[in-house]
Parts: structure tokens; sequence; C-alpha cells
């Protein structure tokens, strides 16, 4: 069965050297999972809709993915829509019209939005309703660096472990939301590379959700208004090179921990008598996400 994503992976600015690259959300309607008889939509119309992905944080250039929503049977993932009118605007009212870039078939602006500020996001193409969304930018958790630790512990065969510590300082009164992804460095072949160590955290465990890219997501339910550290075991044989670690700590808005939920959701739902979960959208007469992270990258040498 196809989810109606591609693939997650976690954004790096390019100023460190790294691919930037933004979840590609494909939302074709709810699907019927585990049905053996074919749904027949042939008399069904169908109204095609704008879908927008806007994953911005506050280390990268704004951009934006534009495309067409597809019907269920359809296979084939739609390219990107062109000649758009991509606008953003900040809660200043300082609007910046956004340019299609044809090398990463995305539209951007060169602008890296500011932590604590909302923005607004408008598409318009011919043929389609107008799609808008608003997302905000969270502050940052004011954390101070991750560090680690070698041979802190010894693993069931004996050999040496090392703990990786997180740091979070939570905002009392209000609900925060967080994700963690985990890297070490390959010496070999010059690269990061997903670490996504097992944490001795309980609390953590027991709410936390996976991201495809190897991340963690989870709320602040049994830490508000704490300041949390959160320990991380990895395994013997990592972290000899130079750099070893990078932490990438995130705080989400809410409309980003809500779209990792029904990602979540979806792929725990559906049966053989079962509708999977609908995917999280929050764009007005369209489909799609618009969300918001402040992002603190900690190199561990």
């Amino acid at each position: 069965m196809a989810y109606p994503f591609s693939h997650l992976f976690h954004p790096f600015s390019t100023d460190m050297s790294f691919n930037f690259k933004i979840i590609t959300l494909l939302i074709t309607g709810f699907l019927l999972q585990g049905c053996e008889t074919a749904l027949d939509i042939s008399n069904v119309t169908l109204r095609e809709r704008i879908v927008i992905n806007a994953l911005l944080n506050n280390k990268d250039q704004v951009q934006i993915s534009v495309s067409k929503s597809t019907s269920i049977d359809n296979k084939v993932k739609p390219g990107p829509l062109l000649g758009a009118e991509v606008t953003i605007t900040d809660d200043s009212g300082n609007k910046i019209t956004c340019t299609y870039n044809i090398i990463s078939e995305k539209y951007e602006a060169a602008i890296v939005p500011i932590a604590g500020k909302t923005y607004s996001i408008f598409v318009r193409a011919n043929g389609f309703p107008d799609a808008s969304a608003s997302l905000s930018i969270p502050n940052t958790a004011g954390t101070k660096s991750s560090m680690w630790k070698d041979s802190t512990s010894f693993d069931s065969s004996g050999f040496p472990q090392g703990t990786l510590t997180v740091y979070i300082s939570d905002k009392k009164y209000e609900n925060n939301y967080y994700r963690l992804t985990i890297y070490y460095y390959d010496n070999v072949t010059t690269e990061w590379n997903v670490l996504d160590p097992p944490t001795t955290d309980a609390d953590i465990q027991s709410q936390a959700l996976k991201t495809e890219d190897g991340g963690i997501v989870f709320s602040d339910r049994y830490f508000n208004g704490m300041n949390k550290e959160i320990n991380f075991l990895t395994a013997f044989g990592y972290g000899n090179g130079t750099p070893k670690f990078l932490v990438v700590n995130e705080s989400l808005g809410e409309e980003y921990y809500k779209f990792f939920k029904s990602l979540d959701d979806y792929k725990k739902s559906g049966g053989l008598f079962q509708e999977p979960n609908g995917v999280y959208s929050n764009i007005e007469h369209g489909l799609g996400i618009a969300a918001g992270s402040s992002i603190q990258r900690d190199t561990i040498h």
C-alpha cells in the first residue's frame, strides 16, 4: 500500500554543505486498506486542488513545494505546478513573491523566517481555487549544547557504550513539541548518517513518534516547564572520528506535531475492515501542510 507522502528527510542548512530537502506531501485522498475489490471511481467527478508543502525553519531560506492533487488510483507522483503565483507575508505585512527554482523544483524566497513570527502563504494558479495557509515559527527552547561521554556503561556483550545527552528548557503553561534527530559522522564516506540511538528515558520512550528520517517527535507532556535532560546510548564503534555526532534539536509548531502524529496514526490504522486515518492538512481551499520549527544544531567533536 502506498502512503500519501513520499519520504521524510531532515532539512540540513546549506551553510553546512548539506543538501536541503523538504518533506514532499502527496495527498491523494483516503485509501481503503486491505480490500481485494478495486474501487470504481469512473463516474466520480474529481476537482483538482493545489497541494502546498511549506515546512519552514529559522535557519534556512524559504522553499515551498507546490503541486496538484491527483486521484486515488493514480500511481504517478505529480510534478511541480509551474506558473503559480506564490507569496509569503510576515506578521508585519511585508510580502515577498517567491521565484520558481528549476533545479530544486520549489518556489523560493531569499529570506530566513524569524522565531516568534507568523507567516502567511498564498498560492494562485490558473484552473485551481486559490490556496492559503498560515504558520508560526516557535521560539527556541533555550537549550545548552548537547554533550557526549564515552565508556559510560557496557552492553550485553561487554563492549563500552557512550552516553549522548540532549538538553531542553521547556516553557511553562503551554504545550510544546520537539523533534530530535541524531547523526554520526562516517570518516570513510565523509557523510552524516542517521544514528537513531535508544534512549534511556522511559517517559520519552512511551510517547515518542518515529519519523522516517530516523528522528523522534514528542511533546512536553511529562516535563512541562522543566529543564529536561534526555540521554541516548551510543554503541561501541561510534564516535571514534572527528567530528563525532550531530544533534538536530527542533522546537515544533503545533501544526508540525499534528502532521507527524497523523502520519503515525495513518501507518498504524487500517485493516481488513478499516479505513486509515487521514493525513493532517491545514491548507485552506487546498491540501498539504504549512508548519514551522526552530532548530538548534550541535556538532560534537
